[in-house]
């Protein structure tokens, strides 16, 4: 039989397939990236240096396939990513490009998302479909770029993207303010 034993006449079998073996990078998988100075546009990278001789730092959309995404080179330990998108979430990568032209394996994916952009066309239009609607009044589901100024306790949720189309101008979405 398979699976995990629970006596000791049990047999335990494990099988693996498509395996490779090779030999490991001359240099380190880069650790420690770190995301700082986000704006709307542009984020600061910076990882632990290695003994690589220098970087590939490769960065998309959250959930991008490795290989798809921007690729940039660095001789040091930190660059600016810049022609980003406002409030857009994003993975960057950063692998070193070892003395023996190898190259390390890609850090761990760090997520960020770059800031708000001003609102620079007026009027704005919003009719709010877009957008994950509810029928509750205690959840919370502004839009992203959009904040709840809430001076008391006793309006969780409000305003809300209320889903009822006898509320709404257009569709089936509105902006609820619930008032108690």
């Amino acid at each position: 039989g398979g699976g995990f034993p629970f006596g000791p006449s049990m047999d335990f079998y494990l099988y693996v397939d498509d395996v490779t073996l090779d030999l490991p990078a001359s240099c380190a998988r880069p650790s420690g990236v770190v995301v700082s100075n986000v704006a709307s546009n542009s984020v600061h990278v910076s990882w632990n240096a290695t003994t690589a001789t220098s970087y590939i730092v490769e960065y998309g959309p959250a959930n991008f396939v490795l290989g798809s995404g921007t690729q940039m080179t660095a001789t040091t330990n930190a660059v600016n990513l810049t022609n980003l998108s406002a409030s857009t979430h994003y993975d960057v990568y950063v692998k070193g490009i070892c003395a023996g032209a190898d190259t390390s394996a890609n850090s761990f994916a760090t997520s960020f998302t770059t800031s708000c952009g001003e609102l620079t066309v007026l009027p704005l239009n919003e009719n709010f479909d877009t957008y994950t609607a509810t029928t509750s009044t205690t959840t919370e589901n502004l839009p992203t770029c959009w904040t709840r100024i809430n001076t008391g306790t006793s309006n969780v949720g409000c305003p809300i993207i209320y889903n009822n189309s006898s509320f709404a101008h257009s569709g089936n979405n509105s902006l609820y303010f619930y008032l108690i």
